[in-house]
């Protein structure tokens, strides 16, 4: 599953959104709590703006992944909510 599919290619918005294996960083299962991020989904925002999302949730912004684990937070939170 390494391969670079389009999922959202919009020209006017300067949008160019790819996936590995065309699906989308939050529904693919979560990795590890300790790993090295990788990009499960990538793409240009806008014409400069470049952004690297991994399926844990981390974001990688000007050559850093920041927020590691927020779909696991997140997930934490919401069965904490219902208890």
């Amino acid at each position: 599953m390494s391969d670079w599919v389009t999922v959202e290619n919009s020209p006017k918005s300067g949008v160019l959104i790819l996936c590995r294996g065309g699906v989308w960083w939050y529904e693919t299962p979560l990795p590890r709590r300790i790993h090295r991020c990788e990009a499960q989904t990538k793409g240009w925002t806008s014409s400069t703006d470049y952004v690297e999302r991994c399926a844990c949730g981390g974001m990688k912004l000007e050559g850093h992944w920041v927020r590691k684990n927020e779909r696991r937070k997140g997930r934490k939170r919401n069965v904490a909510s219902l208890g």
